[in-house]
């Protein structure tokens, strides 16, 4: 994890590559961790992942919005946050 957010802050990169290692990468493997951690109830691990998660959304959104990468990015940001809200129904 400490690679992917060295790579996506480095210069030498383009920002489509940078955006690239974000989103497909960086957010991905948090995705998978997230859900690793996960069993039927958030833990404080599961949640620090899933904040992460975001985190990681909105660089690769931030980046260049107008980007196909970064409209991907928002997009499942906003999937993101809708599943949260109506997860907050259930609760």
């Amino acid at each position: 994890m400490a690679h992917l957010r060295r790579l996506a802050e480095s210069e030498t990169l383009s920002v489509k590559t940078r955006q690239f290692i974000v989103l497909h990468c960086l957010y991905s493997s948090l995705m998978c961790m997230y859900a690793a951690e996960y069993s039927g109830a958030h833990t404080t691990t599961s949640e620090q992942l899933f904040l992460q998660a975001i985190a990681a959304l909105e660089i690769a959104r931030d980046m260049d919005a107008s980007s196909e990468i970064g409209r991907l990015a928002h997009q499942e940001r906003e999937k993101l946050r809708a599943a949260r809200l109506q997860a907050k129904k259930i609760d």
